[in-house]
């Protein structure tokens, strides 16, 4: 039997999808976000002055933290203690790596925190 063309033609090209007057083609209005905050940088975290003990206390580190963490003078907010080399946080504070690496996620936190208003003051 030989072949047969079908019935119906298929369009040479699609349409347009959605077409021009669908709703998805008109825009919200563009909304400024607020950077009215005050806390926006670690700088501005390290000036709300929150106590080493409180940031520990909060963040649920031990005294043993504390101690290390007084050994390389952290402050909350610290800009820069992400960047601390091995040998000072390691050989002169004595935390391990493990250690370091969930401090510094307490830290990276703490900052979060700060951007999102929940340490409003110093203490």
């Amino acid at each position: 039997m030989p072949y047969q063309a079908p019935m119906y033609q298929f369009p040479s090209h699609a349409p347009y999808y959605p077409p021009p007057h669908h709703p998805s083609h008109l825009q919200a209005p563009r909304q400024e976000i607020s950077t009215g905050s005050p806390h926006l940088s670690p700088g501005k975290a390290l000036r709300m002055n929150v106590s080493l003990e409180d940031f520990c206390k909060h963040y649920g580190l031990t005294d043993d933290d504390i101690r290390k963490l007084q050994t390389i003078r952290y402050r909350p907010g610290m800009p820069g203690v992400e960047q601390l080399p091995e040998r000072e946080w390691s050989d002169g504070a004595g935390f391990s790596m493990l250690e370091w690496l969930s401090f510094l996620e307490h830290h990276r936190q703490f900052l979060k925190d700060v951007r999102h208003g929940l340490w409003t003051t110093g203490v």
